[in-house]
């Protein structure tokens, strides 16, 4: 998800059969965090603090930019960003 909506784009992922993992490198280097870029993670974690995650949800995060989250989505991002602050 991004500032501007949802984007879809393609990258090559890697299976490692020693520890079960994926990993998509550019995720990484994009700082795709959970589907979110890194400015969509601030104006959601921006809204989830400033309001209801509900409302953050349905009528904030659509008037801001346009963008469509769940509640849950808005809480789980806003707890992650505050937990990598701290």
């Amino acid at each position: 998800m991004t500032l501007m909506g949802e984007a879809i784009y393609e990258r090559a992922y890697y299976y490692f059969k020693l520890c079960h993992e994926v990993f998509c490198l550019t995720d990484d280097e994009f700082r795709i965090d959970d589907k979110k870029t890194p400015a969509t993670c601030e104006v959601v974690t921006l809204a989830g603090v400033l309001h209801p995650f509900d409302e953050a949800a349905t009528e904030v995060l659509p008037k801001m930019c346009g963008i469509s989250l769940s509640a849950s989505t808005v809480k789980q991002t806003t707890e992650t960003v505050g937990d990598d602050i701290v």
